[in-house]
C-alpha cells in the first residue's frame, strides 16, 4: 500500500474540497472510528442487503430507529432446555426397564416430563426405591403400585396447575357479582378455601400501580395481570402439592406449601405480574416461562424463556426415549422455543433477556419462591402438552357455578376474617404507592363502590 502524502500536501488537498466533499470526508472519519465488531456488523448488514433498507428506514422513521437503538436489555447465559440431560436419560431407561413388565409397558408423558425437570437427586432416590422393590425384594405388586402412583400423581398435578377445563385463566377471569345482601343460593357464606374477590381486586390494582400500568416485558400500557401460580380452589392445590411432595426436594416443599395455602400471599400482588394480553395467554398456556435468577434491593430479576410445543397429551404412554424427546419437542435437551413477539420499541423478546420486577414494598414484590416453582411446572406442562388444547369456554348458566368444587363456595366478603387486610390494601391503592422505576407514568386507580365501601354490582373483577 502506498505511503500517505506529507502533512502539507494533505492540508493543501483538503483546502480544495467543496462542502459536499468535506461532509463525505467527515462521515468517512466517523466510519473509521468504529471498532472491529461494529465494522463486522455493518459488513453483515451489507452482505445480507439490509444496510440500504436500514438507512432508508432511518430517514423515513428516525424516531422508530431511535427507540429501537436505545431500548437495551441485559442478557445472561442460558442453560440447556433440559439440564443434566444424560443423567435424566439414564434414569428414564432404568425406570422403563422395570415398567416394561408392568401392565402398561411404559410410562405416561406427564411422568416423563417430571423426569426431565424435577431435581435429579430426588429422582435418583425414587429410582433406588423402585429397583429395590423389583430386583431385591421381587415384589411386582409394590412395583406396579409405585409406577401407577407416580403416573397418576404427575397427571393430576400438572393438569391441576394449568387448570385446563376450569373456568379461571390467569387473573382475567370475571368475578362473581357481589351485592350487599345476605348470602343467597348463588352467593353462599364463605369457606376457608374460597377466594376473596375484594382482596383479589385490590391486589390487582396494587399490581397495576406497582408496574406503572405497563407490561413488565414489552413496556406496553394497559396490561393484564397474570397469576404466577394458579389461584384456584383447595382441590387443585392439593393435587399440585401431592406432586411436589413426591418429586421435589423437601426444602422446596417446606417453603412452598405454606405459601400456596396462604390466601394473603396467593391473593396478593406477590402472585401477580403485569403482561400484555398476548403474553398473558402464552404464559397461561405454558409457551413462555420466567426463571428467577436473583433478588436485589429494587426487586426480583427474572430471565425470559420461550418454551417449545410438543405433540403429546399428559396421559399418552410411550416406552422409547427418542420418541418421547422428538414428540415433546426437547430433542437433545439444548435449544429453546421461539415466538415472534416484540417490545414497544420493536426489539424482539428473546430467550435469555433479563428483567427486574421492581417494588420498594416487599409485601407487593413478586414472590421468589412462587416464581421458582412456576418456572419448573410450566416446563413440565410444556413438555407433556398439559396446556395444549382448546380454551375452556363457559356457558351463561355455568359462568359462576363451576369454578368451585361442591365443598367450595364464593366468598361473602363482609364476613371475611381478614377484611381489615383488604381495607389496608384499599388505603394503599387510594393513597398511592411511590415506586422507583425507570419510566414514570401517572396512573389513577379507581373502583366504584356502594355505600358500605364494597365493590358495586358492575365490578368486573381482575382485568
Amino acid at each position: 500500500m502506498d505511503s500517505p502524502p506529507p502533512k502539507d500536501k494533505i492540508i493543501e488537498l483538503m483546502s480544495n474540497l467543496d462542502e459536499t466533499q468535506l461532509e463525505k470526508l467527515w462521515k468517512l472519519r466517523e466510519l473509521t472510528s468504529l471498532n472491529d465488531d461494529q465494522v463486522q456488523g455493518l459488513q453483515k448488514l451489507h452482505d445480507s442487503y439490509s444496510l440500504g433498507f436500514l438507512i432508508d428506514l432511518a430517514k423515513k422513521a428516525p424516531y422508530s430507529i431511535h427507540d429501537l437503538v436505545w431500548d437495551r436489555l441485559n442478557t445472561q447465559p442460558v442453560d440447556d432446555y433440559v439440564t443434566e440431560f444424560e443423567i435424566r436419560r439414564g434414569i428414564f431407561y432404568r425406570i422403563t426397564r422395570v415398567a416394561c413388565w408392568s401392565a402398561r409397558g411404559g410410562i405416561n408423558t406427564a411422568l416423563f416430563a417430571v423426569l426431565m425437570v424435577a431435581p435429579v437427586h430426588i429422582l435418583q432416590s425414587k429410582l433406588a426405591a423402585l429397583e429395590d422393590s423389583y430386583y431385591d425384594r421381587k415384589n411386582q405388586t409394590e412395583v406396579n403400585e409405585m409406577l401407577s402412583q407416580w403416573q397418576i400423581t404427575s397427571v393430576n398435578g400438572i393438569q391441576a396447575f394449568v387448570n385446563k377445563g376450569g373456568s379461571q385463566k390467569g387473573a382475567s377471569a370475571a368475578a362473581p357479582l357481589m351485592t350487599n345482601s345476605q348470602p343467597t343460593i348463588l352467593q353462599p357464606a364463605p369457606t376457608a378455601q374460597s377466594p376473596n374477590y375484594t382482596r383479589m381486586s385490590e391486589s390487582v390494582k396494587l399490581c397495576k400501580r406497582r408496574d406503572n400500568n405497563m407490561c413488565c416485558f414489552t413496556g406496553m400500557t394497559d396490561p393484564h395481570e397474570a397469576y404466577i401460580f394458579p389461584c384456584d380452589g383447595m382441590e387443585n392445590t392439593n393435587m399440585i402439592t401431592d406432586m411436589l411432595e413426591m418429586f421435589w426436594d423437601p426444602d422446596t416443599v417446606t417453603q412452598l406449601v405454606p405459601l400456596i395455602r396462604d390466601r394473603n400471599v396467593m391473593e396478593s400482588p406477590q402472585n401477580l405480574i403485569s403482561m400484555n394480553g398476548q403474553l398473558h395467554t402464552w404464559f397461561d398456556d405454558c409457551k413462555m416461562a420466567l426463571k428467577p435468577i436473583g433478588e436485589t434491593e429494587k426487586g426480583v430479576i427474572v430471565q425470559f424463556h420461550w418454551l417449545k410445543e410438543g405433540n403429546y397429551k399428559p396421559n399418552s404412554v410411550e416406552a422409547d426415549f427418542a420418541t418421547f424427546t422428538t414428540q415433546s419437542g426437547i430433542d437433545q435437551g439444548k435449544s429453546w422455543g421461539y415466538k415472534g413477539a416484540h417490545r414497544r420499541s420493536g426489539l424482539s423478546l428473546d430467550t435469555g433477556q433479563t428483567f427486574t420486577l421492581k417494588s420498594d414494598n416487599l409485601a407487593h414484590r413478586p414472590n421468589f419462591q412462587l416464581l421458582k416453582i412456576s418456572w419448573d411446572l410450566r416446563r413440565v406442562a410444556a413438555i407433556c402438552g398439559a396446556a395444549v388444547g382448546e380454551p375452556w369456554e363457559e356457558s351463561d348458566d355455568e359462568k359462576y357455578m363451576d369454578y368451585y368444587s361442591e365443598d367450595e363456595t364464593c366468598s361473602f366478603v363482609s364476613e371475611e376474617n381478614n377484611y381489615p387486610e383488604v381495607l389496608r390494601w384499599r388505603e394503599e391503592v387510594e393513597g398511592g404507592i411511590e415506586i422507583e422505576t425507570d419510566v414514570k407514568i401517572e396512573t389513577d386507580v379507581e373502583m366504584d363502590t356502594d355505600e358500605d365501601g364494597q365493590p358495586g354490582d358492575d365490578f368486573e373483577g381482575p382485568s
